[in-house]
């Protein structure tokens, strides 16, 4: 990161705020403007000086947390979402992501990965920890393909696999040393196989379905 990200932390356990503060003590370009305690106190923290990322226990957000942040993130989309908790359970990941939410983080595991969460969802990507991808649930009628065995070209596979990290097309292709044009041709493709139509909803498709791919050589 190149410059300064302001972050607004929501949460009322002085405890877990501290060890924040202290895993990012060391990442000059996060500055913490504000720790408030209520949704409402954030709300009115982020009219005044919005921050470029918000860090929200999801314990701390009324009624339906979903409905809450879908909102929020209308209202101001280029701020980016870290939900954490210490039980995400029936927390709906394909719908968390539509709501804008870039990064879901177990509250045990918080001060670990803070850091490398902030970095990957700053340059546009996503990171769950594998524990909430788990534990994470979605309705039974989710508009996504339910058919989890899908043909990969060898590719496509390489394409996949890093598509469902939260790369985007152009970090993709410097990886692989490809056009960004043929990786945009190969996710059009994957997007067709899976049944999805972007790439928030195949990485949702991928954890949802715990993905069975067979390579075709």
């Amino acid at each position: 990161m190149n410059k300064s990200r302001k972050l607004l932390l929501v949460d009322n356990c002085s405890l877990t705020s501290l060890g924040i503060k202290h895993a990012l003590s060391g990442i000059n370009e996060i500055k913490i403007i504000g720790i408030v305690a209520s949704w409402q106190q954030a709300e009115q923290l982020v009219h005044n000086i919005p921050p470029n990322i918000i860090l929200i226990s999801h314990t701390i957000l009324p009624f339906s947390e979903i409905t809450i942040l879908a909102d929020f993130h209308q209202s101001y989309p280029d701020i980016k979402i870290i939900l954490f908790g210490d039980d995400c359970n029936g927390l709906c990941l394909q719908r968390l992501m539509k709501a804008g939410v870039c990064s879901l983080i177990l509250k045990q595991k918080l001060t670990d990965v803070i850091s490398s969460a902030i970095q990957i969802v700053i340059q546009g990507g996503y990171y769950f920890c594998p524990s909430t991808i788990n534990n994470s649930s979605c309705p039974t009628n989710t508009t996504l393909s339910p058919n989890n065995i899908i043909t990969l070209t060898s590719r496509e596979q390489q394409v996949f696999d890093l598509a469902i990290t939260g790369l985007n097309a152009v970090q993709i292709a410097s990886q692989l040393d490809l056009a960004p044009q043929t990786i945009r041709n190969n996710l059009s493709s994957i997007y067709c196989k899976t049944g999805v139509q972007s790439q928030v909803e195949l990485t949702a498709w991928a954890w949802q379905y715990r993905y069975t791919t067979n390579d075709n050589k």
